[in-house]
């Protein structure tokens, strides 16, 4: 299974006064980025898509404090300020792929609980039985 996750945005609802990602935000000493690589590699996620953006040498950093950095590829979203839709489209590889997906934000605060339940969840029907091939960008 892959987890996509995106974190390129700016974060203008939440806006952290010092600029950060809302990705690197902590709680209970923790950042949000560090919480999601535990959770999803301790549930058995061995391949997570990380797409970036805005401060995203930042994100890399602490990417590569973790322990499940091998697990991680980033993706660069150069044009983060122009909406969510781009970042999707620069992990879509991971969408044609056919893998199983688990889909979402980085700047979401969850139990471990939850991506266990999603987990173990029945498979959805598949919506689309075949994407397209899509040209280059």
């Amino acid at each position: 299974m892959i987890a996509v996750i995106l974190a390129a945005g700016m974060g203008k609802r939440l806006s952290p006064a010092d600029g950060r990602n809302k990705s690197l935000l902590e709680f209970g000493g923790v950042t949000l980025m560090a919480r999601h690589l535990s959770i999803l590699t301790t549930a058995g996620i061995t391949r997570i898509e990380l797409c970036l953006g805005y401060r995203a040498t930042a994100i890399e950093a602490e990417v590569a404090r973790h322990a499940a950095r091998r697990a991680v590829t980033t993706h660069i979203n150069a044009e983060f300020d122009a909406g969510s839709l781009l970042s999707l489209w620069t992990v879509r590889a991971a969408f044609q792929s056919g893998e199983p997906l688990l889909f979402m934000d980085a700047d979401a605060l969850y139990d471990q609980r939850m991506i266990a339940r999603l987990l173990a969840a029945p498979a959805e029907r598949q919506i689309f039985p075949r994407l397209l091939p899509l040209p280059p960008i």
